[in-house]
């Protein structure tokens, strides 16, 4: 595989905060493997799922509707881990592009946690 094919590959698996904004339909998964004392804050209206229990909570997903995982920002593996577990399982799945901390940085819709 040549660069521009794996750059379009990886993009390809990504959604940004627009498409979350303007499709309602998504639905947004924290998987974050924190406390709540340590996020403080998730994208409005998003399902909390640790990744290390996403195994286990698969049936609490609806199979027809599109899932956007999120993590703490792009960078980290666990938000690929996440959504490798929803697309062997069958899922139409995402991961956002930036995570929480790009959200955050544009003061985009959030919930206290």
């Amino acid at each position: 595989m040549n660069k521009i094919d794996y750059l379009e590959l990886i993009l390809s698996l990504k959604k940004t905060h627009t498409d979350i904004l303007e499709n309602k339909d998504l639905v947004v998964l924290d998987i974050r493997n924190a406390p709540k004392e340590l996020k403080k804050t998730k994208i409005k209206g998003s399902i909390e799922i640790p990744a290390k229990d996403l195994p286990a909570r698969l049936s609490e997903l609806d199979k027809t509707k599109t899932i956007v995982v999120f993590d703490w920002n792009g960078s980290t593996d666990l938000g690929k881990v996440a959504l490798l577990i929803l697309l062997k399982n069958g899922f139409d799945a995402y991961e956002l592009s930036g995570g929480i901390e790009a959200w955050n940085g544009m003061n985009l819709p959030i919930d206290t946690l």
